[in-house]
């Protein structure tokens, strides 16, 4: 991703976002189906009362909005579950994490400075109620800062974030899906990166700056956790190295 570009990626991420929080959170692992219901997130914190966050999608696959409790029913093992709350529209609170990538390669053609563009234009879409983490990874992954209502932390802390080090992706990816896994609620997990981790290269980067864990482990986790992951990729399509962007990982991921 050239400089020149970024006003219309982080266009893009603004309406990738805002369709997130006002529809629903793909489910990891499962393909759309259109025009049927899919569930997007099972939410066991509050056992034995079990949440359910459900999209609808019409043929086209477009969001059908609308509904009430009379258009769904669940059933276990067979036998009918009573629905004791019904609320439709997205309108309940996002807990985020934002995943950012500062390792050296995102100085590159200014990745980093795109990073903190998009990160500090999600914060912007919150609304009240939603709180946003910071985790930020070179070699090292680490909460910079914890679960925040406050835009000034957060820009803050988005604002100080420099590129150097190794990549270490996926156990950053990992981090994530612990960190949002005891949340109550909506949960997403949005990962900025140019998705090269050191453990999968062979060029400048040793593979002992990288993840100790592997991509598949990473997905692995976010599935069982049933985390979605958004995933914003950094990098020009075009270049290879540094500068480029492991789209065939990052899509992987996503």
């Amino acid at each position: 991703m050239r400089r020149a570009l970024l006003p219309a990626v982080v266009l893009a991420l603004l309406v990738a976002v805002a369709l997130m929080l006002s529809s629903a959170l793909a489910r990891p692992g499962s393909p759309a189906v259109d025009g049927a219901a899919r569930v997007e997130q099972v939410d066991t914190s509050a056992y034995p009362a079990i949440t359910l966050y459900v999209s609808v999608r019409d043929e086209e696959g477009r969001p059908v909005t609308g509904l009430s409790s009379a258009d769904f029913a669940v059933t276990e093992d067979g036998a009918p579950v009573e629905l004791a709350e019904f609320a439709g529209g997205g309108a309940a609170p996002v807990s985020a994490a934002l995943v950012i990538d500062r390792s050296g390669s995102m100085e590159d053609d200014d990745k980093i400075d795109g990073a903190r563009e998009a990160a500090a234009a999600f914060v912007e879409l919150m609304r009240p109620g939603d709180r946003a983490a910071l985790i930020a990874f070179n070699e090292d992954v680490e909460l910079v800062e914890p679960f925040s209502d406050n835009p000034a932390e957060l820009n803050a802390a988005i604002g100080r974030l420099r590129a150097d080090g190794g990549t270490a992706l996926y156990d950053a990816v990992a981090a994530g899906v612990e960190l949002l896994r005891d949340e109550p609620g909506r949960r997403l997990l949005l990962v900025l990166s140019d998705g090269q981790d050191c453990s999968a290269r062979f060029d400048s980067c040793p593979n002992e700056f990288g993840s100790e864990r592997t991509l598949a482990e990473a997905i692995a986790l976010a599935q069982e956790a049933w985390q979605p992951v958004a995933v914003v990729g950094l990098g020009d399509r075009a270049a290879a190295g540094q500068s480029g962007i492991d789209e065939a990982v990052l899509r992987r991921i996503a």
